[in-house]
């Protein structure tokens, strides 16, 4: 049985809830869980935080799962340093990065 993924409503009470508690408290709102996180360090490293998975990883090409949409990501001799449930760390030369709807 296929498990069905949550949408996070950006004006659900719970989710306007928890980001004044995080304001007042002068928290980033990128720590509330399920935002997605991308930070590119020149065109050669890309650190993605929050993603739902892989689905293709090429020498060229690496495409994930987001909340969103795919996260696409195209460059040349593309290695994935890191993995785990929580980020994945991309590095080689990045051409473009793009959400595919």
């Amino acid at each position: 049985m296929r498990k069905k993924r949550k949408i996070k409503d950006k004006n659900s009470k719970k989710y306007v809830l928890k980001k004044r508690i995080y304001d007042s408290m002068d928290i980033p709102f990128e720590l509330i869980d399920g935002i997605m996180r991308i930070t590119l360090y020149d065109n050669s490293k890309l650190y993605i935080e929050s993603h739902k998975g892989i689905i293709e990883y090429t020498n060229d090409s690496v495409r994930l799962n987001t909340d969103i949409s795919i996260l696409a990501i195209k460059g040349d001799n593309l290695v994935l340093d890191e993995l785990s449930m929580e980020k994945v760390i991309v590095s080689g030369k990045i051409n473009s990065i793009e959400f595919v709807y």
